[in-house]
């Protein structure tokens, strides 16, 4: 991976100034010491810091999401527990229909046919109404 994408790997402690020239560093580690120097050194910086297992020392998550096709969907927990967003994720993934993509697919061909106002509105809470209900019920 380091050769097809011409990244340069350095093996050694991280020392102060590492972060320099970033606009975003991901802090994984095991020493949480580290996880706040390296969150500290950025603070007056436009440098983003996302310290993985540790949400006191992070600007940005990444929450665990289902994507299919036009529909995204995140979940977080906030920090509390990155693996209860992994299996809620899991669960999501299988119960979300394959078909959701050919129906996002006729709202947005809908939504580019249709005047704006209050019945089109309508119209298409029902329309994503009508779906949820046949495919989660």
């Amino acid at each position: 991976m380091i050769d097809e994408h011409a990244l340069t790997l350095h093996k050694r402690v991280y020392e102060v100034g590492d972060i320099k020239g970033f606009d975003i560093v991901i802090v994984a580690t095991d020493t949480q010491v580290l996880h706040k120097d390296i969150y500290e050194e950025s603070r007056g910086s436009s440098i983003l810091v996302n310290s993985v297992d540790n949400a006191a020392y992070c600007d940005f998550i990444f929450p665990s999401y289902v994507k299919k096709e036009d529909l995204t969907i995140a979940f977080s927990t906030g920090g509390a527990s990155p693996a209860f967003a992994k299996q809620i994720r899991h669960y999501f993934e299988k119960v979300i229909p394959d078909s959701v993509g050919a129906f996002l697919q006729k709202m947005k061909v809908l939504r580019s046919t249709m005047p704006k106002g209050k019945a089109r509105m309508d119209y298409f809470d029902t329309l994503a109404r009508e779906y949820i209900d046949k495919h989660f019920s």
